[in-house]
């Protein structure tokens, strides 16, 4: 009886082992596995359900591998997508928001956060009305956002001309803004996207056009107005002395010389424009140049008692250079210099090598040209606007 209890324990401790160490070397590889090591395995050595067991489990090792293998190489394309539609939105010169369904904020590109003056963690997750301040440039209400019209026709939908943009710090700036909806695969709108342009610029430029448009105007119609007149005069008066009519006939001239120079100013800046202008390089006598210009502009100097004071440096050597191109250059810097000059000022011309370069200036004791002016004086059109000063002119010289 003793033997037979014996024999039992024994195999019964056997069995208990046969069944535990499997169980236990599964237990074990589940804990390497959630370690993040996908590679373990598990020894099936039965065909029992343990041994069942342990091949189910392998499977879905082998499972596992495979579906954490396509989530990194969804992961990586994600985050290549991602990268992608950063730069191509810094690369913008647009602002560009997009937002939800219920109109909060899920994208927030630079220029957006340089237009609207929020960051773009302040941003996510708020409501679009409370970042994009539109109102009307002339009554400062606030304007109806074509996000709110997008996402309600599910079209695109625009602004007005009169739309302003209040920044977070106040500042007002004109813009051009549009909105469009966002659909997903079943076409239903989940949310809109809007862009914002800065159109600061192109407004100047208009009103540029227009001061261009109104000052070419007056500078064309004064000379004609002119030589209307004494032609008017001379023809209907026929015992007008001779030196009467000599001087008039004069006048008329010089008014014709007037026209022809804004013509042929005109005639060059759409030469400029189309890139037809023709440089013809030769030797040229820069003091020459300037002592011909100043013979030319003495007269208008003279008028407003304007003294010219030349400062040329010794034997300087000849250019390579367009002769007439290079005129043009200067007496448009001495006529602005006299022009702008009150009477009895000064002009000085100075021109001189320095650093292996050719270096002429134009100085004067007018009033000056502001510091924020200073980038926009090549521009087209651009004349710097003095309250009780205006002088005439086309913005071209």
């Amino acid at each position: 009886g003793t033997f037979a209890v014996l024999l039992g324990a024994v195999v019964s401790f056997l069995l208990a082992k046969s069944i535990c160490k499997p169980i236990i070397s599964l237990t074990e590889a589940a804990r390497v596995i959630s370690g993040g090591n996908l590679e373990q395995r598990v020894i099936a050595g039965t065909n029992d359900e343990v041994g069942e067991l342990a091949r189910t489990f392998n499977d879905m090792t082998v499972k596992l591998r495979e579906s954490y293998a396509h989530l990194e190489e969804t992961i990586k394309e994600v985050a290549t997508e991602k990268e992608l539609l950063s730069i191509t939105l810094g690369g913008m010169s647009e602002g560009l928001i997009a937002v939800d369904i219920d109109k909060r904020i899920i994208l927030f590109n630079t220029v957006a956060k340089n237009l609207t003056g929020w960051e773009s963690k302040q941003v996510e997750g708020k409501l679009v009305n409370e970042v994009l301040r539109i109102v009307n440039e002339e009554t400062k209400e606030p304007v109806g956002s074509p996000i709110d019209k997008s996402l309600q026709s599910g079209n695109t939908e625009c602004g007005t001309e009169n739309d302003i943009l209040i920044s977070r710090k106040g500042t007002e700036r004109p813009i051009a803004v549009s909105a469009a909806p966002i659909r997903n695969s079943e076409g239903a709108v989940v949310g809109a996207v809007v862009v914002i342009r800065d159109v600061s610029r192109e407004r100047e430029i208009d009103h540029m056009k227009n001061d261009f448009t109104s000052s070419v105007s007056h500078e064309l119609r004064t000379p004609l107005t002119s030589i209307k007149a004494y032609t008017a005069t001379i023809l209907r008066d026929h015992n007008m002395p001779e030196e009467t009519k000599r001087q008039f006939l004069a006048i008329i001239d010089e008014e014709s010389n007037r026209l022809a120079s804004l013509i042929e100013d005109l005639l060059e800046v759409s030469r400029i424009e189309s890139g037809t202008v023709k440089i013809s390089r030769e030797l040229v006598d820069i003091a020459v140049i300037i002592e011909k210009v100043l013979l030319a502009l003495e007269p208008l100097a003279e008028k407003k008692n304007i003294r010219l004071k030349t400062n040329i440096g010794d034997k300087l050597p000849k250019l390579q250079a367009d002769e007439s191109k290079i005129e043009s250059v200067i007496t448009n810097l001495v006529n602005n210099a006299i022009k702008f000059t009150p009477e009895q000022g000064r002009v000085s011309i100075c021109a001189k090598v320095a650093n292996g370069e050719m270096v002429i200036r134009v100085s004067d004791t007018g009033m000056g040209i502001p510091k924020e002016a200073l980038l926009k004086i090549f521009d087209r059109f651009y004349r710097v606007h003095r309250p009780g000063k205006e002088i005439q002119g086309t913005g071209l010289g």
